[in-house]
């Protein structure tokens, strides 16, 4: 996942996510309601995202994305992870 991600999830911010559809952070993103998936270069998809969603659902949808922070990628799980990995 690119780094900047874990700073817009831990800023509860809902997330436009333009990458691979099978990343685990979409994955996640889909699961928590979280934010979006756009394919590269779909500028309408962007556009009809921010004008269909009141600020209210962004809202929710950032306080999700903070949940999946807490869940999935805080410092902690992230260098267990790197730990695991490098056993």
């Amino acid at each position: 996942m690119p780094s900047k991600n874990y700073g817009y999830l831990a800023a509860k911010k809902a997330l436009v996510l333009i990458m691979d559809k099978q990343s685990d952070i979409v994955q996640h993103v889909e699961q928590y309601d979280a934010g979006i998936q756009i394919d590269n270069g779909d500028a309408h998809a962007i556009y009809n995202f921010i004008n269909t969603h009141s600020s209210k659902e962004l809202h929710e949808m950032g306080e999700r994305a903070h949940q999946l922070f807490k869940d999935k990628y805080t410092r902690e799980i992230n260098t267990m992870k790197y730990y695991n990995l490098l056993k």
